[in-house]
């Protein structure tokens, strides 16, 4: 599932916990336990919150989680119906009545094994995809420490597995509603977790009126307004420079019109821009609709100056950055059902131990770069016919426009 592809990465995945032996000691509900998360290469601040799915006590052998059922986390009969209904997987589930027929199941492959290696990822997201859409009472919110931000805590009551997911609202990389977007179980007592980040994604989309859409419409000569969204990255473990750029590939039938804005909040973000790698400028009589535009399509690039100090300067972490810009259906453009596709992604310093210089890399410096972001623009044939006067609706002869 889409929405799972982001999982953290941890050494213990859905099922394979409930099949493997644990060190840790549970025991009763009452019992505390830690999960810890880190997330070293964290780019945008997130927000975790953990949630009970299977409740139990560690069995005489201290091996395994007996006398398992519901957590307060989930509503069971709700999820044991999800796991069945489901269309791939619902299979394995059809003769499960309890928690404990579903924490058998999880153990066994595709889901896990003693050794994770019958795991199937397919199967281990789609089972959590499944508990995130069936989870209720909150067992806990994780906090992040003061002297590393990075690194997150919470504490739990009650042996058994918990359920971790990312809340953070600015995450923009499934459409705008990725507040869901990151489902883990993790056994506890007392967990930690190691995290990727993955919050450092464009989200790029046209503008036709009070919309945003993914595949808009135009005609030549039409100008389209693009819009990018992405979070402000996490400068604060950088020395003196953080890099960040964004890259712009226009397809040859969109001629680049300019930069409309580029804000954080109401801050006007400082940049630099570069069309094919010279300043950009509109010679006087130029014509976006013939403008004679390279082969392969423009591209646009603007490096954002000062960018560490700026961004903490103005308290930008973790916010939207927006940038506006416009571009002209010239003539070359597309009129296929492929239409005229355009991308966009941004490159970013990636490692607090290396100490950039400047606001670009030298092409030897660690670099990170984010997925691309699309959008499409699909042109609209016109066909017009002069008529003669009074609602005549018969071609005028000899017409010409």
């Amino acid at each position: 599932m889409k929405k799972f592809s982001k999982i953290l990465s941890v050494a213990l995945l859905v099922a394979l916990v409930l099949s493997l032996g644990v060190t840790a000691v549970f025991a009763d509900a009452n019992t505390e336990h830690t999960i810890t998360i880190t997330n070293n290469d964290q780019h945008v601040a997130h927000s975790y919150e953990a949630y009970q799915v299977f409740s139990g006590t560690l069995d005489s052998t201290q091996t395994k989680l007996a006398q398992i059922d519901w957590g307060s986390g989930v509503n069971g009969t709700n999820l044991l119906a999800a796991l069945k209904a489901d269309t791939t997987y619902g299979s394995y589930f059809t003769d499960c009545t309890n928690a404990a027929d579903v924490a058998d199941v999880l153990g066994k492959a595709p889901f896990g094994s003693t050794n994770g290696a019958n795991q199937a990822a397919g199967a281990i997201d789609a089972v959590a995809a499944i508990i995130a859409d069936n989870l209720n009472t909150k067992a806990a919110d994780f906090v992040a420490k003061t002297d590393d931000a990075t690194t997150y805590t919470a504490t739990v009551v009650g042996d058994g597995y918990y359920f971790v997911r990312d809340m953070t609202t600015n995450l923009k990389s499934n459409g705008g509603s990725d507040t869901k977007s990151k489902h883990l179980l993790a056994v506890v007592g007392n967990a930690t977790i190691e995290a990727k980040d993955t919050g450092l994604t464009p989200d790029k989309e046209i503008v036709e009126g009070s919309a945003r859409v993914k595949e808009g419409t135009a005609a030549v000569g039409d100008t389209v307004t693009f819009e990018v969204t992405i979070p402000v990255p996490n400068t604060k473990k950088y020395v003196d420079h953080f890099i960040f750029d964004m890259v712009d590939k226009l397809p040859v039938g969109l001629t680049f019109n300019g930069i409309s804005s580029v804000l954080v909040g109401e801050d006007e973000v400082p940049y630099t821009l570069t069309v094919d790698g010279a300043a950009f400028s509109k010679p006087e009589g130029f014509d976006p609709v013939d403008a004679n535009a390279p082969a392969a399509g423009q591209t646009i690039k603007l490096v954002f100056t000062n960018f560490k100090a700026n961004a903490e300067a103005g308290n930008w972490i973790g916010e939207d950055m927006v940038i506006t810009y416009t571009a002209v259906v010239n003539k070359k453009a597309d009129f296929t059902p492929a239409g005229n596709i355009n991308e966009v992604k941004f490159d970013y310093s990636n490692n607090p131990n290396y100490d950039y210089d400047g606001d670009q890399p030298t092409g030897n410096e660690p670099m990170g770069e984010t997925p691309d972001s699309k959008t499409k623009t699909l042109l609209i044939n016109l066909e017009l016919q002069k008529t003669g006067d009074n609602g005549a609706t018969a071609a005028l002869a000899g017409a010409e426009f």
